[in-house]
């Protein structure tokens, strides 16, 4: 999937904000190119392609630090949680 501003005009400030699906996020979200002059550089839209065809790759990658960073901080949240509520944290 590629980024297309098809029919997207800058905003007053000169940015781009143009609806995208998102791999990662599994919805439409937003990307913004901010401009100097209401102009995309050409460099500015290699980027954002670059990043839309490289999503599906990242999507594992961000979902692995997520649960390794969840699990190195799960002994600090469990001692936040009354004993009623130790069923929350994981193991």
């Amino acid at each position: 999937m590629s980024i297309s501003l098809e029919g997207i005009e800058p905003d007053e400030y000169g940015s781009y904000i143009i609806p995208y699906n998102s791999q990662i996020l599994e919805k439409e979200v937003t990307v913004t190119i901010p401009t100097e002059n209401g102009t995309i550089e050409g460099w500015q839209l290699v980027l954002a392609n670059e990043f839309s065809e490289k999503e599906e790759q990242l999507k594992d990658s961000v979902y692995k630090v997520i649960y390794n960073h969840y699990q190195e901080e799960a002994k600090e949240l469990r001692l936040q949680f009354d004993d009623d509520f130790q069923y929350l944290v994981p193991p």
